[in-house]
């Protein structure tokens, strides 16, 4: 489980990850990280939606662009990137020889710890998985265990252009499957590691 001041590498994306308070700290009321991501990397994750929340991107250092319905913007520093609620959308990802710094922020005006932990244990996985060699080249871990992974963090986010009922549909039966062979919901990252 994240913690506060606690660090992460995705050494397959080129992201490191700090979050700066966490839903078992705050109440869930609050998602709060900065990402670094590598010079002219993180592209990750792929075009999603959040259906229960919307998100913002403080841009501190380094040059971006970001994805929103299908078109792509600049970030720059001090620039603020709101993602609405429902909107199909690419976090940013570095354009500059410099990398690129962001905080990430999510304010939910209903405490909801699951959803927030949910999220902290997804991404955590993910960087777990990577730094230890098992995921692929895209950053994702084989099929049944991605899956298992996204249903312990539904409803966080869905790819753009399945229809919701499918892809709970096609990810629980997935799931279901994933556990039955062993794969974990949560994959901890290990603690002083970086």
């Amino acid at each position: 489980m994240a913690k506060t001041g606690q660090t992460m590498e995705n050494p397959v994306t080129g992201q490191q990850i700090r979050f700066l308070t966490s839903a078992k700290e705050n109440g869930g009321t609050r998602w709060e990280v900065e990402w670094l991501v590598k010079p002219h990397e993180g592209k990750f994750p792929a075009e999603h939606y959040h259906p229960t929340f919307a998100e913002r991107f403080e841009i501190l250092s380094g040059s971006g662009r970001y994805g929103v319905h299908g078109q792509e913007y600049p970030a720059q520093p001090g620039d603020v990137v709101n993602i609405p609620t429902g909107s199909r959308h690419l976090h940013p990802w570095s354009v500059s020889d410099d990398g690129l710094r962001m905080r990430h922020v999510i304010e939910l005006p209903q405490p909801n710890p699951t959803l927030l932990s949910g999220a902290e244990d997804f991404f955590e996985s993910l960087f777990a998985l990577a730094r230890d060699g098992k995921v692929g080249k895209d950053g994702l871990p084989n099929l049944l265990q991605f899956a298992v992974l996204a249903e312990a963090a539904s409803p966080l986010a869905y790819p753009v252009g399945i229809p919701v009922r499918a892809v709970d549909s096609l990810f629980g039966g997935l799931a279901r499957v994933g556990r039955w062979l062993g794969y974990p919901a949560h994959y901890p990252y290990p603690s002083g590691a970086a």
